[in-house]
């Protein structure tokens, strides 16, 4: 009888137990088939409580795809930007080769107008040495057909003396006209 009495002691304990266990789990709101097999088989919950996005099928996913898909315009955009820069530099480039070949042809042409003023210095010079030999009266006859501008600019060159005296030659108005010039740095 002692040994019934024992084993009726242990089955009100197993039971209470039970009954405490069955108590605190109501309490934390574990009193489900997945609370009752995380309390028994620790394992193999927490691999079933871990689910991917894709099983949950929440916003995570959603968000995970946004993601990939903005990072991939990111891309394309980083991929643009390479060629602009590359095609930015290659005008570049292009520019200053257009820039120096400009920088020769000005060089030249400048070297070209010094080589001609020179000459249309030279040959004013001998013009005016030609009319500086001729008697007065026919100087002032030739040059008195001459358009102004041209007239004014070859006795700039003759000497003053000569110029002197084929203006004295020339009619009043033609000698005023020229001596204006003269005085005119325009022309």
């Amino acid at each position: 009888m002692k040994v019934l009495k024992l084993i009726g002691i242990a089955l009100v304990a197993v039971l209470c137990f039970a009954g405490a266990m069955a108590g605190l789990l109501a309490y934390s709101g574990n009193l489900s088939k997945e609370g009752i097999d995380k309390l028994l088989y620790p394992k193999s919950a927490g691999q079933k409580a871990v689910e991917t996005p894709a099983e949950k099928g929440d916003e995570s996913s959603a968000l995970a795809q946004a993601l990939k898909q903005r990072e991939e315009e990111l891309n394309q955009r980083e991929t643009k930007m390479r060629d602009e820069e590359e095609r930015s530099k290659k005008s570049r480039a292009d520019l200053d080769a257009l820039r120096t070949e400009v920088q020769a042809m000005q060089a030249k042409i400048g070297a070209s107008i010094k080589i001609v003023d020179a000459d249309h210095k030279k040959r004013m010079e001998d013009v005016a040495l030609s009319l500086s030999k001729m008697k007065a009266t026919n100087a002032a006859e030739s040059i008195g057909s001459w358009p102004v501008e041209d007239a004014v600019a070859v006795l700039r060159f003759v000497k003053d003396k000569e110029r002197a005296k084929i203006l004295d030659a020339m009619k009043p108005e033609q000698s005023s006209v020229l001596l204006l010039g003269l005085q005119d740095k325009k022309l």
